[in-house]
């Protein structure tokens, strides 16, 4: 089958490179401003906005690559349309899926190290929810407040703010990943100083969660070509790459 001359199997793969080259630059962009911006400002919009872009396209591949290249089956339209802009239940769901395939990892020690790792971040999933809450309708949060100033949602810099003085008050070290494994795509932050404090720690709640579905991929839980893809996004650190 064609389009405009070009086979539909190379339009897929266009397709697939393109949402890929995204995700990874919204999450790489993501990491290195969480580590270097200055919360309360102005920079909390723009970071939820990088991670909803980031979060949201890297669980619905991660998603399709299984349903395709595991389950043999078609891309999944139906099922990600329902989830829509669910964050929190597509990571859920993913993980669910990786957990039922770990077995075929080819270091499955690792992968169930990075997913204890992660379930037993405290912070991790109070970004998921707010970056949930911001793609399923607080992306234009300022704007709509100026028409219906007593709505109930919160602001992204207020919730960020509210997280913040979670980890401020536990301390920048407290709650969060203990195993960072040993290979060079996957190590987590080498060059992000934890003197940063409080960013520091949010910073490694965020690069866990995106180092668990990169070796996901890498280790070929989820498929053929999802190992193949995640050697051309495998990075060592944020500041391992120009910004």
């Amino acid at each position: 089958m064609e389009r405009d001359g070009l086979d539909t199997a190379l339009i897929e793969a266009m397709v697939i490179d393109d949402e890929l080259a995204a995700a990874d630059a919204f999450l790489r962009t993501a990491i290195r401003l969480t580590n270097r911006m200055n919360f309360l400002g102005r920079d909390e919009y723009v970071l939820t906005a990088l991670l909803a872009a980031g979060m949201e396209r890297m669980l619905k591949l991660t998603l399709g690559f299984i349903r395709v290249d595991v389950d043999c089956t078609e891309w999944p339209t139906a099922e990600l349309k329902s989830l829509g802009h669910k964050i929190v239940d597509l990571d859920v769901r993913c993980r669910e899926l990786i957990k039922e395939r770990v077995g075929e990892a080819i270091d499955e020690a690792e992968v169930a190290a990075l997913a204890t790792n992660l379930e037993n971040d405290k912070y991790m999933p109070s970004v998921l929810a707010l970056v949930q809450d911001y793609a399923q309708g607080g992306r234009y949060f300022n704007l709509d407040y100026l028409g219906q100033p007593n709505m109930p949602r919160a602001s992204p810099r207020q919730q960020w703010g509210r997280l913040l003085a979670q980890v401020h008050q536990d301390g920048p070290h407290a709650g969060g990943p203990g195993y960072y494994p040993p290979s060079s795509s996957t190590a987590l932050i080498g060059g992000i100083s934890s003197a940063g404090g409080i960013n520091w720690r949010l910073t490694a709640s965020i690069v866990a969660w995106r180092n668990y579905y990169l070796t996901t991929w890498e280790h070929g839980v989820c498929g053929d070509r999802a190992q193949r893809l995640a050697q051309e996004i495998a990075w060592i650190s944020p500041d391992s790459t120009p910004d």
